[in-house]
């Protein structure tokens, strides 16, 4: 079984894709899917469905994003029409029928695979330091952490090292029906307090803290420190001077002097992650879910 989409782009033609077996049932006219095209996952409208193989290799349709058409025949007709009389591509008179913001945003999502990676430059370092700390990050996420920086350069090694994969992903529709929303709390009430680390905004010191609080001995060398947190020795400094860490002018090793739950709590502070730690807490005591 095959399927011929309109992606959601500007591109003059249709494309073929095969349709997995478990698909079967659920793709038709007129239903949105997801379908790798070149190097990225892209959102497309089915504009055909027929059983005989054509003469060439076809990618598969990933997922079917709606079990219901966003296009009814008679839109899709329309749209024919329109893109044969005016000499525009189906995709765009596709688009003409769609609400602004339903369909799918292409993003990558990056995963650190080698977290002692011994990177060449500081934002390639900088980097793996990130990745490390928050897990998985998109490209998005990626550039707001290490905003002023040109992170990208500094990928290329890191992927064909294979210390970072690329996954290309798609983002959530931004519009959706009118629904009453539900928060839930996606982790255990008891787990809320390991991660606390990740709430808030960036921030240097904080940075710093948690490099130094991941290592084994909670010490590290200066060097390394400022090229794992991104920072300068003026936030060295400052931690030193509010006496959270102690830097030896000797061996130029930089130790921690707080105790694990002064880490914890000086990160949040430094992060303002309480906002957060907040609405964490108060959906655990709502049993785990809440309306907005």
């Amino acid at each position: 079984m095959y399927a011929e989409v309109a992606l959601h782009r500007s591109t003059p033609q249709t494309f073929t894709y095969a349709v997995p077996f478990h698909l079967w049932d659920q793709v038709g006219l007129g239903q949105m899917v997801k379908v790798p095209f070149r190097t990225a996952l892209e959102a497309a409208i089915v504009t055909r469905v027929f059983e005989e193989a054509p003469e060439f290799a076809t990618k598969a349709i990933t997922e079917v994003l709606d079990p219901h058409p966003v296009v009814t025949p008679a839109q899709l007709a329309l749209a024919e029409w329109l893109a044969a009389t005016y000499h525009s591509s189906l995709s765009n008179a596709l688009g003409l029928m769609l609400p602004p913001g339903i369909t799918q945003k292409s993003e990558t999502r990056y995963h650190l695979l080698l977290p002692d990676f011994n990177a060449d430059t500081p934002t390639a370092r900088r980097l793996v330091s990130l990745l490390a700390r928050r897990g998985p990050l998109t490209g998005q996420q990626i550039s707001q952490a290490l905003e002023s920086t040109t992170w990208k350069r500094s990928l290329g090694p890191l992927l064909e090292a294979q210390a970072v994969r690329a996954e290309p992903i798609l983002m959530a529709p931004r519009t959706k029906p009118q629904s009453v929303r539900v928060v839930h709390l996606n982790l255990p009430a008891e787990q809320i307090g390991e991660v606390v680390l990740h709430l808030g905004r960036e921030s240097r010191r904080a940075n710093v803290l948690e490099v130094l609080w991941r290592q084994p001995e909670r010490a590290c060398s200066l060097a390394a420190l400022l090229d794992a947190a991104g920072c300068k020795k003026g936030v060295i400094n400052t931690l030193q001077e509010a006496e959270a860490l102690h830097l030896d002018p000797t061996t130029q090793r930089v130790y921690l002097r707080l105790t694990d739950a002064e880490t914890r709590a000086m990160i949040l502070e430094l992060r303002n992650g309480f906002t957060e730690l907040a609405v964490l807490q108060a959906l655990a005591g709502a049993g785990g879910a809440a309306t907005l």
